[in-house]
């Protein structure tokens, strides 16, 4: 089967989660013996092709100069600009499936005659708080946008929890066309259950400096909570008290490390997708706190791999915090073996990539 699988970025020459998951799709379909072409928008020198299998095909990113890059609609006219380049390709090679990573192929959306289409939307910021009212209204610009391309695609990929919500209620997808692809990590050795580091109960938070990952809350339940010591990598500041600042780390082992270390992450945000972060650390055999937004309710089994709460609340961080710190020996390894089974058992990439094939050979009726 020909597939045109269509991503703006592909990891690691454009870095972030939906780029890493692009290039694990498109490895595992190759592997799977299926025609790939993917359209991305970056290549590091004009003569250097990925390392990836399969067609490349490789454009220019439209993006919006002078007074237009000011205007809150630049993003939406760079994406169907960038729409337009792609339905040429579609034209010409006539793939039997088109794999949409964002909202790139509104031009194919319009047109009777295409193949089908399978929209991912990951996220979907533009439906959730972004912690900021100038960063909410141009979310919100974008909720048409998405809207069009959810509602005229073939099949929706859902990464499950809230984010299946927010397709059914907030855009009015019907059930039978969402299906429900959870992010992957990579298989790696066997891990055994591990113990807690010590008497004092280390916790950790990953990410970016961005109001919507919730650190200040996470700042207030530290200061409040004794006998707890937070790490944080992905932010620069200078250690104080229990808190010990790590900056912008980009040496995966390095950050396997720190997921080993910590007794908790913990990841209080306002606004997710399926985060990356808590894949990863449950991978570690590290249970986690996180808020009950995006698909965060598909990794955190409340009182299984971690605890799940509501989010905007700086009392109910501190809670969960409280809750792992008086946790035995026993209970916690418990919490730990759970969580590599939860990731063995879901999220493992062979199984994920074996449940997109599934998906893709339903919406193209092979």
């Amino acid at each position: 089967m020909t597939i045109l699988y269509v991503t703006d970025g592909i990891a690691p020459y454009v870095t972030g989660g939906m780029q890493a998951v692009a290039r694990r799709q498109i490895i595992g379909l190759s592997k799977v013996g299926w025609d790939v072409h993917f359209v991305h928008s970056f290549r590091r020198s004009a003569r250097e092709a990925t390392d990836l299998p399969g067609t490349e095909h490789v454009l220019e990113y439209p993006y919006s100069r002078g007074l237009q890059r000011c205007s809150p609609w630049h993003y939406l006219r760079e994406l169907k600009a960038y729409s337009r380049a792609v339905d040429g390709i579609v034209r010409r090679l006539n793939p039997e499936l088109v794999y949409s990573e964002g909202p790139l192929v509104h031009e194919s959306l319009t047109r009777s005659e295409r193949p089908p289409i399978v929209f991912h939307p990951h996220g979907l910021d533009m439906f959730q708080n972004q912690m900021s009212l100038i960063r909410n209204l141009r979310a919100r610009l974008l909720q048409p946008l998405f809207c069009y391309h959810a509602l005229r695609a073939n099949c929706v990929v859902s990464q499950g929890g809230r984010l299946t919500r927010i397709l059914t209620d907030d855009i009015g997808l019907a059930k039978e066309r969402i299906a429900v692809l959870p992010n992957a990590v990579p298989m790696q050795e066997s891990r055994s259950a591990k113990a807690r580091s010590g008497k004092e109960l280390k916790c950790l938070f990953v990410g970016r400096d961005d109001p919507k990952k919730g650190f200040g809350l996470l700042r207030q339940a530290i200061d409040s909570v004794p006998g707890v010591s937070l790490d944080v990598v992905g932010m620069e500041g200078e250690d104080c008290g229990r808190v010990r600042w790590h900056g912008v780390v980009r040496d995966a082992e390095v950050i396997r490390g720190f997921y080993r270390g910590a007794d908790v992450l913990v990841l209080p945000s306002y606004s997710e997708g399926m985060a990356t972060v808590l894949l990863e650390a449950m991978q570690m055999g590290t249970p986690a706190i996180a808020t009950d937004v995006g698909a965060s309710s598909e990794v955190v089994i409340n009182g299984k791999t971690g605890w799940l709460i509501e989010p905007g609340s700086a009392s109910a961080v501190a809670s969960a915090i409280g809750q792992a710190a008086k946790l035995n020996a026993e209970d916690y390894r418990g919490y730990s073996e759970n969580c590599l089974q939860h990731i063995e058992e879901n999220f493992q990439e062979q199984k994920v990539c074996e449940r997109l094939t599934e998906i893709l050979r339903r919406v193209a009726g092979n």
